[in-house]
């Protein structure tokens, strides 16, 4: 299992391992936006654009 930077690296190493038949590959980031504009403050951001 890869999370954060692992669930890029993970799937890129079981490319070329045949001994690994299961791979969980979780990003831990589901919108990056939204996590970028938590950083600031909230009369700062513009988050018109938001769902």
């Amino acid at each position: 299992m890869g999370v954060s930077l692992g669930g890029y690296l993970a799937p890129r190493a079981a490319a070329f391992e045949k001994r690994i038949k299961a791979l969980v590959a979780n990003d831990g980031i589901c919108d990056f936006g939204v996590t970028q504009l938590a950083a600031f403050p909230p009369e700062k951001r513009d988050d018109s654009w938001l769902p």
